[in-house]
């Protein structure tokens, strides 16, 4: 089962005014589109009034991994 997290300075406590929050989201095999992401995107700035930047599961660069993967905290 896919879940969603939050991960970046706001799980580190280091966030400050403005900040955005990173968020980690599965998507359905084959509903990985540019229409999907920004619709879930707009949608969680909508509902939470945060500027939101948000990575799908599997785009998650490997240089990048161990760090958002150690601290992701699921919903």
């Amino acid at each position: 089962m896919a879940k969603t997290g939050i991960f970046g300075s706001l799980i580190r406590g280091a966030e400050r005014s403005g900040s955005d929050v990173a968020v980690l989201v599965p998507f359905r095999w084959g509903e990985e589109t540019f229409d999907n992401y920004m619709d879930c995107k707009s949608d969680l700035e909508d509902r939470f009034g945060y500027k939101i930047v948000h990575l799908m599961n599997g785009a998650i660069k490997m240089r990048v991994s161990p760090f958002i993967l150690s601290e992701v905290l699921y919903a």
